[in-house]
């Protein structure tokens, strides 16, 4: 079954089970789908279609978090060795990962749950590191209120599942972004994390290229 299909078959049961039941069953659905490294971003959307913005914002949170937890004591504490074997092996770049968060700590952690990376190297990744659980989960919680917000704004605003999880709906940024006061009042933060964010960019590239 593809993703696709699969993320149908779970808004299709998510229906039947009504107004109350449907957001649990989604939660923990989305889970499990966080514990086994499917993509997030296009089922993220599900919840704003099936449940409105704040419950979808809620559902899509919750969910995250609940997986993310379990990901990470499953790969620091039941599959431990092979989670290392896995990870180094493709992502050699983790070791790396690792000294910066030792030497930057939090803020770090913040930038690497804050970009674009696969789920696997968020959560597997940082559970082979020497990081503080509880820190990791915090610094994902943190990061993942603005996308789960937007992810839940924009499948509120199709018209479809297949649009949602087919990107078969156009949206435009004005249907988005809820009104000129949002955008005025959001502008700084944006700015001013883009420009934490490069300055975190910079120096991991600078510690790269010590260690190489």
């Amino acid at each position: 079954m593809s993703v696709v299909a699969t993320a149908l078959y779970i808004t299709e049961q998510t229906r039947v089970l009504g107004p109350v039941l449907g957001p649990l069953y989604f939660t923990v659905a989305l889970s499990l789908w966080v514990v086994v490294c499917l993509p997030c971003t296009v089922v993220e959307m599900v919840p704003g279609f099936l449940f409105g913005v704040q419950t979808g914002w809620a559902v899509s949170m919750l969910g995250k978090s609940i997986g993310s937890a379990i990901s990470l004591y499953l790969g620091r504490y039941v599959f431990k060795e092979a989670t290392e074997k896995a990870i180094f092996a493709r992502y050699p770049i983790v070791r790396k990962l690792g000294r910066a968060a030792e030497q930057e700590g939090f803020p770090f952690l913040l930038f690497v749950r804050g970009m674009w990376l696969p789920i696997a190297l968020k959560n597997y990744g940082l559970a082979v590191l020497n990081v503080p659980i509880p820190n990791v989960l915090l610094a994902g919680f943190i990061t993942s209120i603005p996308h789960s917000l937007l992810w839940a704004w924009i499948g509120s605003r199709m018209n479809s599942v297949a649009e949602v999880l087919q990107g078969t709906g156009k949206i435009s940024i004005y249907d988005v972004l809820p009104g000129r006061d949002l955008i005025i009042i959001a502008s700084p933060i944006i700015v001013l994390g883009a420009i934490v964010a490069r300055n975190f960019y910079l120096r991991f590239n600078a510690l790269l290229r010590e260690e190489d």
